[in-house]
């Protein structure tokens, strides 16, 4: 629990198969809280298979590389997943805290890190929707004043669940204070894998395309999302951002993956929702920033209105409360995203057909 710790060229290819651990991951399972240390040039090549059945794993965290480093100030170099996480929960709403390609619960500074194996619900399209924080290369950031700051990092693995929370970079990444001027940072960052969120059973919450949700201070330079954005909810979706709010900054980033999100008339959504964009679906009363970014991916959304749904962002203070549009979006985002095919299919016209699910 010392400060000091540091791993160098440790690599793991042994195959996990487990039925609950509260803290795993190929190379370590948590670092300690409050703690300094070091890992770099690290890998795990093999394989985790997470039996949860309808098991609480509630507070557990999972992954490749390292499970929980929540309020910890450890810094990861080139630390990386190729190994596939094939996880379920036994057709129930059993519960985890995270679970990610390359780290589950994610604090501290990463560098040129990267997951490449799927991270994938083998329940299928029987799963069943529960609290969990699904992404490929980390599950959640979620300690105050423990953010992550994530440079050059990045996920190609395919992410398929069904939660409150999937995202193809991170599920999501909150808790940060703006107070303590800690925002989550992510700089140069890409995920390049699919997010396919479908289940015959239950509708998802909000997921996207590199976060799922962003709550409390983001900041997100230069960072991408090129992976196809596919599933149902009645909530929120986006090529980029599936939900942001509060202090969000969104510069120079863009989506090039194709959008196409359904909704059923079962999941009794609301009025305005889903709503759905290209690069960021806006939830709450705070000003989002975006700049010099933009969307040239092809957005199809299942929306009770054609302007639930557009290229760059949609807000639901307009599409649910009717109130005045509060985002700060520049010129040159609006003008590079209006190329973008926005198609918006009506209630009478929704279907169970996902191109690609």
């Amino acid at each position: 629990r010392q400060s000091g710790a540091k791993y160098i060229d440790c690599h793991t290819t042994g195959a996990v198969v487990t039925k609950g651990i509260k803290y795993l991951g190929g190379l370590l399972g948590a670092v300690a809280p409050d703690t300094e240390g070091t890992m770099t040039d690290c890998s795990n090549a093999g394989s985790i298979v997470l039996n949860y059945g309808a098991l609480g794993m509630g507070g557990g965290h999972a992954a490749g590389c390292v499970g929980n480093t929540e309020k910890s100030k450890w810094t990861f170099t080139r630390v990386s997943n190729s190994g596939n996480i094939d996880y379920n929960f036994g057709k129930t709403n059993g519960a985890i805290y995270s679970i990610g390609g390359a780290f589950g619960m994610a604090c501290g500074k990463f560098e040129e890190c990267f997951n490449t194996g799927n991270v994938v619900d083998t329940d299928g399209a029987d799963a069943v929707a529960g609290t969990r924080r699904i992404g490929g290369f980390a599950g959640a950031s979620a300690s105050g004043g423990y953010p992550i700051r994530a440079f050059s990092c990045y996920n190609t693995g395919k992410v398929v669940g069904i939660s409150n929370y999937v995202g193809g970079f991170m599920g999501i990444a909150e808790g940060s204070k703006p107070a303590l001027n800690a925002p989550n940072e992510f700089t140069d960052c890409y995920n390049a894998g699919d997010v396919l969120v479908v289940s015959n059973t239950t509708i998802s919450g909000m997921f996207g395309g590199f976060l799922a949700v962003s709550y409390q201070c983001s900041n997100l330079t230069r960072c991408s999302n090129r992976g196809k954005v596919l599933g149902f909810t009645n909530r929120s979706a986006g090529g980029l951002i599936g939900a942001g709010a509060d202090q969000l900054v969104i510069d120079q980033c863009e989506n090039t993956g194709m959008v196409y999100i359904g909704c059923t008339v079962a999941s009794n959504p609301k009025a305005g929702r889903p709503f759905v964009a290209g690069l960021v679906a806006i939830r709450g009363t705070n000003p989002v920033t975006i700049r010099n970014s933009k969307n040239t991916g092809a957005v199809t959304a299942m929306v009770q209105a054609a302007a639930d749904v557009a290229s760059a962002y949609v807000s639901e203070i307009v599409t649910v409360d009717g109130k005045p549009d509060v985002t700060v979006c520049d010129d040159a985002t609006k003008t590079a995203s209006a190329g973008a095919a926005v198609t918006a299919i009506l209630k009478d016209n929704w279907n169970s057909n996902i191109p690609g699910l």
